[in-house]
């Protein structure tokens, strides 16, 4: 009978036979080698597990660098023109915050922008060029970028790429603007400054020449009684002289920030004025002409400011028509009502003066005729103008409480239109006042000036107004004289701009010798008075030349009656 098994089938106890193997051989070689091969495939194992580690933390690294890179960083197949990479500071520097991904230039860029860029990488992958330099960038609502651009050829799966990194300049570029603008300014100012000391000297003789011609044709004027062509044209003459007089001032004013004086002014006349001196300046090839149609035209102004906005729109139109067309001025009044106010807020209602500029130039396209009143924004090539001009109009037209608009179509002209509130009172005439040589009489006057012509002109008018006067064109020799005649010197009458000594130190010393002796200073500019902290204790009344023989009179009979009261007290 069969014997019952012990576990291992004949067929395993004949192939451990034929290999020769017992039950203590499989214990020590086949479990020891299946153990080893065990331990290796978990030692492969752990060893992958920590390259995919590895290789996730580099993935994540990458990532995170790419994405929080401050510069904008792009993968380009240079045959397709698409992104394999881009990162978020490109498509934010581009302000592209789609939910789609960024797929190309043209996604993000106007076409030529986006078509200039793709042929710079070609040529970057190529070797021809690395870096390109502040490179000018449209986005699609219009805003620029400024931005520096790198990019080397890179090979990824067997396809040629290009890595393109964009670094955005625009806040430096806007720094380095800001910089220029500033020092524009001061290049500006320094014009100004030298601008300044050149009108007062000029300013000084001119008012000299001026007083001379005044002063002689007043003179004349009350000496000849009986020949009306001649009174006429001596009037005209006085006249003249007042207008250069005014031109005078405008200068100064635009050379120094003196203080505005806002007094009624005839608006017509400002104009007649303006134009004369713009025939003198623009070409011939410029036509100029006035239509005055506002029978109202007196405004609270400063005079010099309301010439300076005709004189910097018609300048503007002249440059725009390349000094060659028409420009036409219209005055007319208007009484704004409600239906102008909706039209325009800033408007106040009431009766207006109308000023309207246009000429026949090439015009303001319509994208920057919103910012032609901004400072420093100007069309005009470098070193051609400054962008001052309408910004400084605008300034001058709301400091007098009036309203400025533009209308103007490109190949067709512009036309300005500025409203200002008229003002209830008129302006004074000038024409009114007569000269009375009678106001003051035997007086004795000490009068010093070291223009040998006014020295003239003023003992004349003195004379005339029935006055002795002794003379002098040296403020030393003046000095030295009333040392010794002081007690019958009435008056002093001095020119402030003087060799040696000026008008101010003269009344200084003056009243050393004796205080009550009123001193008038006449002046046609000085840079001492333009001073805020001038001392101008000694001086008891001051005229701006060119004064007139009425100018002169007032004053000294000011002067003089306040002495005698004085000493009647």
């Amino acid at each position: 009978m069969p014997q019952p098994s012990d576990g291992i089938s004949d067929k395993d106890s004949l192939r451990n036979k034929i290999m020769g193997m017992g039950d203590a051989s499989l214990k020590k070689s086949y479990y020891t080698q299946l153990q080893e091969h065990v331990l290796n495939l978990e030692k492969s194992r752990m060893e992958t597990e920590e390259s995919f580690k590895r290789a996730e933390a580099n993935k994540n690294l990458f990532t995170a660098l790419f994405h929080q890179a401050s510069d904008g960083i792009i993968v380009v197949n240079l045959e397709s023109g698409k992104f394999k990479f881009c990162n978020k500071a490109f498509a934010d520097m581009f302000d592209y915050h789609s939910e789609n991904p960024l797929l190309s230039f043209s996604s993000a860029l106007p076409s030529e922008d986006a078509e200039n860029l793709e042929n710079a990488l070609r040529k970057m992958a190529s070797g021809e060029m690395r870096f390109l330099n502040n490179v000018i960038i449209h986005k699609n609502d219009g805003d620029l970028v400024y931005a520096d651009i790198s990019g080397s050829a890179v090979e990824i799966e067997n396809r040629k790429y290009v890595l393109a990194v964009f670094r955005d300049m625009t806040g430096a570029r806007k720094l380095e603007l800001e910089k220029a603008e500033f020092a524009a300014k001061i290049n500006q100012s320094q014009k100004m400054e030298a601008i300044g000391t050149l009108a007062g000297g000029v300013a000084h003789d001119f008012n000299n020449i001026i007083g001379g011609i005044m002063g002689l044709a007043e003179i004349s004027l009350d000496e000849v009684t009986d020949n009306a062509d001649l009174r006429d044209n001596l009037n005209q003459i006085i006249t003249a002289c007042r207008r250069a007089r005014d031109i005078t001032t405008q200068l100064l004013s635009i050379a120094y920030k003196t203080e505005k004086k806002y007094e009624p002014v005839s608006f017509n006349g400002i104009i007649r004025d303006s134009v004369i001196l713009l025939k003198a300046t623009l070409p011939a090839s410029v036509s100029i002409k006035v239509t005055e149609s506002a029978k109202e035209d007196t405004i609270l102004a400063d005079h010099a400011g309301i010439s300076q906005i005709i004189i910097n729109l018609c300048t503007n139109s002249a440059h725009a028509m390349n000094y060659s067309g028409d420009i036409l001025i219209r005055t007319s009044n208007a009484d704004i009502d409600e239906y102008l106010i909706q039209k325009n807020p800033e408007l106040l209602p009431g009766k207006h003066f109308l000023l309207e500029v246009s000429d026949t130039g090439c015009g303001i396209p319509k994208d920057i005729v919103g910012r032609i009143f901004e400072p420093f924004f100007t069309t005009k090539e470098k070193g051609k103008g400054t962008g001052l001009g309408l910004s400084i109009i605008h300034g001058i037209v709301k400091n007098h409480g009036g309203v400025i608009s533009v209308y103007s179509e490109e190949g067709m002209g512009t036309t300005f239109r500025i409203f200002f509130p008229l003002a209830a009172e008129r302006v004074k005439s000038v024409a009114a006042e007569e000269y009375n040589p009678e106001s003051v009489k035997d007086a004795l006057v000490l009068l010093v000036d070291d223009e040998e012509l006014l020295v003239k002109v003023g003992e004349k008018i003195l004379s005339n107004m029935g006055n002795k006067t002794v003379s002098f064109t040296n403020p030393l020799e003046a000095i030295d004289y009333f040392k010794n005649n002081a007690e019958i010197i009435d008056a002093v009458i001095t020119d402030m701009a003087m060799p040696k000594m000026n008008g101010l130190q003269l009344a200084e010393k003056i009243h050393a010798i004796k205080n009550e002796t009123p001193v008038i200073l006449c002046s046609g500019y000085s840079d001492e008075l333009m001073k805020e902290n001038t001392d101008m204790k000694d001086i008891s009344r001051l005229i701006m030349k060119p004064f007139s023989a009425i100018d002169m009179s007032k004053a000294l009979t000011e002067i003089l009656s306040t002495v005698k009261k004085q000493r009647a007290e």
